[in-house]
């Protein structure tokens, strides 16, 4: 995108944008801390269903299928979240260009 795609279309996409991404803006935000909850629950349930000392039990648990389902799940999660926070911010961005360029044609 250059300067001159700066304008009040592109400005009201961007609004709009922003706009309609606010719901799962803030539903990622959230299932990224509710991941590490999960993450934590999903290793504890592991390492109660496996035997040995203390330290097999634990690399039972890091490696139960649920555990590596769940570190997967949490990757997804994190990269939709910050795609879109990306996204959001570019649009914060061209909405901020915008208005520095029209703060400048006025003051001309």
């Amino acid at each position: 995108m250059n300067l001159d795609d700066v304008n009040e279309n592109a400005v009201e996409k961007k609004l709009i944008f922003l706009a309609e991404t606010d719901e799962q803006y803030a539903q990622l935000y959230a299932a990224k801390d509710a991941h590490k909850e999960r993450l934590k629950l999903e290793k504890a349930k592991a390492f109660l269903d496996s035997t040995g000392t203390v330290a097999e039990r634990n690399a039972i648990a890091d490696c139960h299928a649920n555990v590596e389902a769940c570190i997967d799940d949490g990757e997804n999660i994190l990269v939709e979240y910050k795609l879109l926070e990306a996204q959001r911010g570019r649009a914060e961005t061209v909405i901020e260009v915008w208005r520095s360029l029209n703060a400048s044609r006025r003051k001309n």
